[in-house]
């Protein structure tokens, strides 16, 4: 269950012919209940991760009965601004807005990752009929362990703003935006520590120039800074309140579920699994052996923020042209550029340190720090817009969209991090990996080149007796997205440790350049009609709707796609290669749905899923046919 409330107070108020004033409280409250595990037991409580496939099965991830397992995202919001119009014959007009607002974000969770407090790492699955049996491979499949480390009390994240912005009309010919704004940053994490404290300008600067004075032909061009909080993942990073330590072990036990069959049972592979660990029913959370530990993390202990951290930022310049051409058309064209900046990377190298935790392993630190110039974030697009209305009751009008998303850092987008930030790790053990095929410089997955909007509507002319009545279409075209092959190659044998405590054995690498592959392109045809009717100061009104009106089928959403892709790693078919002598563009690619031999016969170093591309979900497609019918009453 997610129950929420929400509660606003808005006060407007105009105070002379040239000063208003405005107000606003508001406070949010979201919860989400029972989501995960019901079992806290060790097979019953524990998911299988098949990372080959990116599946889990077995049990829900996440606890739904654990203490503390309630999450709760609430903010409040207190907002203020004053605006003042001022009229003069030598300077021109002015309209003044100045105002003030404080923002402050409440988390409270503790981020169960199982009910047990572990995830079998599967390295395959087979399938009989509906039945599932999970592989382990030894040396391949991992156990990870995540146990909270200290319950969670509600987060503090707040932001001060202050703004100040003229509108200012020098003449008919000219105009411009000028504006100033305050930001200051104050977060203290779900253990009640201050993490950040800082603050930025952002200037925002337009000029508008109208040749002629008659509106019918406008050029403009604007340049602004927008600075961004420190997301609560990224502020609360270095506390143990909420957040579960992590420990990867390799499995090193016999083989379970590798032939050809029988196969046990998940309940019994999990068992015999788990016993190679000494990890049973009445000793759960054994003293595991460091020889076997991997991978690593303790909240609070090993991840650290730089002092000084700044939130991050982004540049924007636009330039633009609006105009009419004749008295029933008006269109417009803008350019825009952003760049981000100041991005943050979490860094573990020989100068970060180690730690030993409570539980006797010895763990690399980990910095989170605001990142250097070897971090791409850019986007740059075309936008084109029309309206139209031959006639009195008939309008048209529509959009185009030409753009491009490039860099290497994810940031917040779905597929990274489930939505949540990100921080890149290109520096994290950085002799184990090269920004040529770790880091890519390439098309983001949101990177969408071409979106159409073209809309209508048209009102019927009845009698008033007889109410309103109109019909409304929009059509939309758009291109897809991209997405790249990455599979995991082994890097720990052909690097030599320079002392980490828990050096990577495998790491992603871009087989393919990133963004490589494009899903394919999409349409939707939308109708609505609008019939109301008043009775006095009451209208009453119905508004039936049919969204994407031929059914039509295409993914429009490329988080949700295969995207699995086999190295020697995970089929012992294909060749493995030293990611850093071996020239990218010599790596052999064997075909879908090629045989394990004819893999081999061709000396092929990988192979992209037989489904490869294809989606894994519902959710990859467009939203399929939706009736929807609303009616309401409106005073």
């Amino acid at each position: 269950q997610i129950p929420s409330n929400i509660t606003v107070v808005n006060y407007n108020g105009v105070l002379t012919s040239q000063f208003f004033v405005e107000g606003q409280y508001s406070a949010k409250h979201f919860t989400f209940e029972n989501g995960g595990s019901r079992s806290e037991d060790l097979i019953t409580g524990t998911p299988i991760w098949d990372f080959t496939n990116n599946a889990f099965w077995n049990s829900p991830i996440f606890c739904a009965v654990c203490p503390g397992a309630a999450e709760q995202r609430n903010n409040d919001d207190v907002f203020a601004k004053a605006t003042y119009f001022l009229s003069t014959p030598s300077i021109g007009s002015h309209n003044v807005v100045v105002g003030v607002d404080q923002f402050r974000g409440h988390h409270l969770s503790n981020n169960y990752q199982s009910g047990s407090q572990y995830i079998a790492l599967s390295d395959d699955t087979h399938f009989v009929g509906q039945t599932a049996f999970p592989q382990f491979t030894p040396g391949v499949s991992y156990l990870g362990y995540y146990p909270i480390v200290q319950l969670a009390r509600a987060s503090d994240m707040q932001t001060q703003s202050a703004f100040l912005n003229d509108t200012w009309k020098l003449n008919n010919n000219i105009s411009f935006n000028l504006g100033l704004r305050y930001d200051k940053n104050h977060a203290v994490d779900m253990s009640g520590v201050l993490r950040q404290k800082d603050s930025a300008w952002s200037p925002r600067l337009g000029i508008t120039v109208d040749p002629k004075g008659d509106g019918k032909l406008k050029f403009n061009a604007s340049y602004a800074r927008y600075v961004s909080a420190v997301q609560e993942g990224f502020a609360g990073s270095a506390t143990g309140a909420g957040s579960p330590a992590y420990y990867y072990y390799l499995y090193g036990g016999p083989p379970i579920n590798t032939g050809s069959g029988p196969w046990l049972s998940a309940a019994a592979a999990l068992a015999q699994f788990f016993s190679w660990f000494g990890i049973n029913h009445s000793n759960m959370f054994p003293t595991l052996n460091q020889d076997n530990l991997v991978g690593g993390s303790y909240p609070g202990l090993t991840s650290k923020i730089a002092d000084g951290l700044m939130s991050p930022h982004t540049d924007e310049i636009a330039l633009g042209v609006a105009g009419a051409a004749g008295p029933h058309l008006t269109y417009r064209v803008d350019g825009t550029y952003r760049k981000a900046g100041g991005l943050l990377e979490s860094v573990i190298d020989t100068s970060t340190g180690q730690v030993t935790d409570p539980f006797g392993n010895v763990l690399d630190v980990s910095l989170l720090r605001n990142g250097g110039s070897e971090y791409w974030r850019t986007y740059y697009g075309l936008a084109a817009q029309f309206a139209w209305r031959p006639v009195d009751r008939l309008s048209l009008g529509g959009n185009w969209t030409w753009s491009h998303t490039y860099g290497n850092y994810l940031g917040e987008y779905l597929g990274a991090g489930g939505g949540l930030p990100l921080a890149i790790d290109l520096n994290s053990y950085p002799e184990y990996k090269r920004a040529s095929w770790y880091a890519p410089v390439g098309d983001l997955p949101e990177d969408q080149r071409h979106r159409v909007r073209l809309f209508g509507s048209y009102d019927f002319l009845l009698p008033k007796t007889f109410g309103n009545f109109g019909v409304g279409a929009v059509f939309q075209a758009n291109t897809g997205t991209p997405y790249g092959a990455v599979g995991n190659v082994e890097v720990g044998s052909y690097v030599t440790n320079p002392g980490y405590a828990t050096p990577p054995a495998n790491e992603p690498y871009y087989l393919s350049s990133r963004g490589a592959f494009t899903t394919g392109a999409w349409y939707q045809l939308d109708l609505s009609l609008n019939y109301s009717h008043n009775i006095g100061p009451v209208q009453l009104f119905v508004h039936p709707q049919i969204l994407n009106v031929f059914n039509a089928q295409h993914i429009a959403n490329n988080t949700y796609i295969d995207t699995v892709v086999y190295t020697a790693l995970s089929k012992g078919y294909l060749k493995a290669f030293n990611p850093f002598t071996t020239a990218q563009n010599s790596l052999v690619e064997c075909p879908q749905g090629a045989s394990g031999a004819t893999c081999q016969a061709m000396g092929a170093n990988w192979q992209p899923d037989a489904t490869f591309g294809q989606a894994n979900n519902a959710l990859a497609y467009q939203t399929p046919q939706t009736f929807i019918l609303s009616v309401g009453v409106r005073f």
